[in-house]
């Protein structure tokens, strides 16, 4: 199944736009798909290096069309999604 072909069935085209957004609404464990952590488990697990990260530990926000600049600052590069994993402390113990 080619989820991006079938994307385009409609009217024939299809714009990274609305991949990436449909991408980052399966990537995010909170939205209503119902999926909870198995597409964002699915799409991490090749990439991640400790196989015993628990990835239900943690929150997750997905950003669209961030700006990061290079090291030197002379370029400015536009990635699609990022997706921020973070830990919140709320000082309970």
């Amino acid at each position: 199944m080619n989820i991006f072909k079938i994307l385009a069935n409609g009217d024939g085209s299809i714009n990274e736009a609305n991949v990436s957004a449909f991408l980052g609404y399966l990537l995010n464990p909170r939205e209503d798909h119902g999926l909870g952590f198995v597409f964002l488990k699915k799409f991490l697990e090749t990439t991640l290096i400790n196989e015993n990260f628990y990835i239900e530990k943690y929150n997750y926000q997905v950003f669209f069309e961030q700006g990061f600049k290079q090291t030197n600052g002379t370029k400015k590069e536009i990635i699609d999604i990022v997706i921020v994993c973070y830990d919140e402390n709320l000082g309970n113990g």
